[in-house]
């Protein structure tokens, strides 16, 4: 299997659909140190977009350190209205299979909830 966090940033800034949804990544930034980037994740639903996480990506710096990604600014519901709730979701599904699938054995996957 082939892990590759330049992979996921790609396919997250180049969107998927998932039901009537499209799920982006923008505003990529470079974060703290060289090998981290910061990302938004925006949901498009009836021509609304809206913001339910932030992530932190960083790439790992062998041989000291592994990779890891951080969820932050989580929003329980995947639209202004509150109607549709992220937590529990396939939406949510799928981006941490996503996640699991990009990052190398031994990854850290962390969430922070408010």
């Amino acid at each position: 299997m082939q892990y590759d966090l330049g992979s996921l940033i790609n396919k997250l800034i180049e969107g998927f659909y998932h039901s009537d949804l499209f799920i982006t990544g923008k505003n990529l930034r470079r974060g703290r140190f060289r090998e981290e980037r910061d990302l938004e994740i925006y949901v498009k639903s009836d021509e609304k977009e809206f913001l339910p996480l932030r992530m932190k990506i960083f790439m790992g710096r062998k041989p000291y350190y592994r990779q890891w990604i951080e969820l932050y600014d989580i929003s329980p519901y995947l639209n202004i209205s509150k109607r549709k709730a992220f937590f529990g979701s396939e939406l949510e599904f799928k981006l941490n299979r996503l996640i699991h699938d990009s990052l190398e054995p031994a990854g850290k996957l962390l969430c922070r909830i408010y």
